[in-house]
């Protein structure tokens, strides 16, 4: 026989599990302890897109954009541990990714738990707001404040929305927005046109995951940009410094 589950008590289950998370978030964790919190919430994910499609299917959208919030805020934890998990193994540019992941998810949790039935939580919107400048501690303690990144300027031809699936040129859907516990991106396939024009180096890029990696001397001596350690091996003779870096980030976040 199959029992019913109340969206209140879907919600109950979903806090605990994000407290048993942030009990053993302190870096010194043990490893294997990290892995399984990991684990525990990526396949929770599986529960949590199902409850969302069935609101979907209907038509509850306060509902679906509260299974949107936990959809990100458990991605958030998850690239949490994910980062832990690069540092220990030495695998600092994935750190780094999974850092920029992480605040990528919080600001989609924001927009959603402000379009859910929940919206008028107070104390939840200003726990969350406080949770911003934790990012931000946490970023300013393991990593130094990157001067410079890459940015390149993109011509796309083609993409599908993903709210309806059709061209996002033409639809009336507006990027960035929240639809149904879904955010509206430009999604690409193989079909699809892109041409890289030019690229530049910023201070405040559009993807901060376009990171330098390696730069070079004119000897060719090379120096890695996130951990300052010398590079093994040496590049040809240059008449200028060098670098080596992102240009370009394509992989999408678990939004939709």
């Amino acid at each position: 026989m199959r029992r019913s589950i109340s969206c209140e008590d879907i919600i109950i289950k979903f806090d605990q599990l994000l407290e048993q998370a942030e009990s053993v978030s302190p870096f010194i964790t043990d490893k294997k302890i990290q892995i399984e919190q990991r684990d525990i919430l990526t396949n929770t994910l599986h529960d949590i897109k199902n409850y969302k499609e069935q609101v979907i299917i209907q038509q509850e959208e306060g509902i679906a954009n509260l299974f949107l919030y936990y959809q990100c805020a458990f991605n958030l934890k998850i690239s949490y541990f994910k980062m832990c998990l690069s540092i220990k193994s030495k695998q600092y540019h994935a750190a780094w990714i999974y850092l920029v992941d992480m605040q990528d998810y919080y600001k989609y949790s924001i927009q959603a738990f402000r379009a859910s039935i929940l919206s008028s939580n107070d104390l939840t919107i200003n726990r969350l707001l406080e949770y911003k400048q934790h990012l931000q501690s946490i970023e300013d303690v393991i990593f130094y404040k990157m001067p410079i990144y890459q940015s390149c300027g993109l011509q796309i031809i083609g993409g599908k929305c993903s709210i309806c699936g059709g061209s996002i040129d033409r639809c009336t859907h507006i990027e960035e927005r929240i639809y149904m516990g879904r955010v509206c991106k430009r999604i690409l396939d193989k079909n699809d046109f892109i041409e890289i024009d030019h690229g530049a180096l910023v201070t405040n890029p559009k993807d901060r995951r376009c990171i330098i990696t390696k730069i070079f001397d004119k000897d060719g001596s090379g120096t890695d940009y996130i951990t300052k350690k010398k590079l093994p091996k040496k590049k040809t003779l240059s008449s200028e410094i060098s670098f080596e870096g992102v240009l370009a980030y394509t992989k999408q976040l678990d939004i939709f």
